[in-house]
């Protein structure tokens, strides 16, 4: 831990109007929290918390920020921000990095400074101690083609776009033959199912997040102000998966739209669940994210302009793996959690 508290070599040199330089870089540390806060406030225009800032980025199996913060003098002017999720490839368990807040204060940003605050130096740490690991993130299409540009030095980065998928209801709202096969309940976070179902189902997940209890309750029961629902899914009357959606009352009158965030289904039932579930929550459609390998190519989606990259330390993981076989749902972006 004591690497925290170390200065680094410097990672940016920036001409401002005085001709600073950013000094150095390091781990964010407890004090710098409410500047990284102000930054963040500043540059997206809408209010965080420090509570927000340490449930992202100190999920309860780490117990250091994947976080630095760029420095001129004593002021801080940059930060990138990297969540550390627990995932698999092939049933072997291995760290996924989430791609997190990337900020460079505008007083500093310009092309040459975001050239040095280039992500890929701090990757090349992450490999060192990760050497299997996958980075990953979400970005808008703008940023999405600078993601790009630095992962495509790497023939293990694999591109697409995350559009919304959508099951519209047919005009008498039926759920025909599914109705008699499956049930939407609400569960609690602790639901013991929850971790049945993991053990069931995770070799189905080639690669993507380790979707037990202890992530739903970090990623969704926990959230510092954003509130979800769990529906456990029924299949002849034995738990087979479960949905998240957000914290919604079910009301009488069917809504226009309800977003599913998060799914673990069998994938030979998905289609299924998801049309009875779009009936079970009185919903005329719903909206969820799935990659496009689990869905067939005539499935309704709508462009987000959204784009997803997955990049692979491994020189044993290909780009055709990833695609052929990479797992997300919309909670692993969700707006970047507000």
């Amino acid at each position: 831990m004591n690497d925290r508290n170390r200065k680094i070599n410097p990672f940016i040199q920036s001409q401002r109007k005085k001709k600073s330089k950013l000094e150095s870089r390091r781990f964010v540390l407890k004090r710098d929290l409410n500047d990284v806060m102000q930054l963040y406030e500043r540059l997206f225009n809408k209010k965080t918390t420090q509570e927000l800032w340490e449930w992202k980025y100190l999920p309860p199996w780490t117990n250091k920020p994947f976080s630095w913060i760029g420095l001129d003098s004593k002021r801080i002017i940059g930060h990138i921000g990297i969540v550390p999720l627990r995932g698999q490839i092939k049933g072997a368990e291995v760290t996924f990095f989430l791609i997190g807040d990337i900020m460079a204060d505008p007083d500093y940003r310009m092309l040459k400074i975001y050239r040095q605050l280039n992500p890929t130096k701090y990757f090349e740490e992450i490999r060192k101690e990760h050497p299997q690991a996958v980075m990953y993130g979400f970005t808008g299409r703008h940023l999405g083609r600078w993601y790009r540009w630095f992962l495509s030095l790497d023939i293990n980065s694999y591109v697409e776009r995350a559009d919304d998928r959508i099951i519209r209801l047919p005009n008498d709202r039926l759920a025909g033959k599914d109705a008699s096969q499956f049930d939407v309940c609400e569960w609690l976070w602790d639901a013991p199912e929850l971790d049945i179902i993991w053990r069931q189902l995770k070799d189905t997940i080639l690669v993507g997040l380790v979707r037990d209890r202890a992530y739903l309750d970090w990623r969704y029961a926990k959230h510092p102000t954003l509130r979800y629902r769990l529906f456990g899914v029924y299949q002849w009357g034995k738990p087979v998966g479960w949905l998240v959606t957000g914290k919604q009352n079910i009301l009488e009158e069917w809504r226009k739209e309800v977003r599913i965030h998060d799914l673990l289904l069998p994938p030979e039932i998905r289609l299924p669940v998801l049309r009875y579930a779009a009936s079970a929550l009185q919903a005329n459609s719903l909206v969820f994210w799935l990659p496009s390998n689990c869905l067939p190519s005539d499935f309704e989606s709508h462009d987000t302009s959204w784009i997803v990259t997955h990049w692979s330390f491994s020189p044993d993981i290909s780009k055709d793996f990833l695609s052929s076989n990479v797992y997300y749902t919309l909670g692993e972006a969700d707006e970047w959690w507000k």
